[in-house]
């Protein structure tokens, strides 16, 4: 039972790395320089993505661009809320090793050392 758990954790971190890869920046509102982001992560709901974020933090695969930022969202009639800015929190940046792992980068160059391995064992063991 313990396996699934920590496999299920492992997807969730992988799961809030890609939705972080894909956020964007669509347009930027003046005077103030304030980013509108498409598909931003909001980390405020939910403790499995704020547990993700820190694992993430942890091992390397995300940094923090800002401290302290102000973060709000539109409403579902798309009109913006008074207050603009709900909340404040961290923005984040993926890192090489954040690349690497929504890539599977490691497993795979398990498996081509494998591949190499056994090609040279099936060679040797043919002469």
């Amino acid at each position: 039972m313990h396996l699934f758990v920590a496999w299920k954790r492992e997807w969730t971190i992988r799961r809030v790395l890609r939705k972080l890869s894909r956020q964007r920046v669509v347009g930027i509102l003046q005077p103030w320089n304030v980013w509108i982001v498409e598909k931003a992560l909001i980390t405020n709901q939910d403790e499995d993505i704020e547990a993700a974020l820190g694992t993430s933090f942890m091992r390397g695969g995300i940094d923090v661009m800002e401290e302290n930022v102000r973060h709000g969202s539109p409403l579902p009639d798309g009109s913006v809320p008074k207050p603009w800015f709900q909340t404040v929190g961290p923005t984040w940046k993926l890192t090489d090793s954040g690349w690497a792992a929504i890539r599977r980068a490691h497993e795979w160059q398990l498996i081509g050392i494998l591949i190499a391995v056994l090609s040279v064992y099936l060679t040797l063991s043919s002469c």
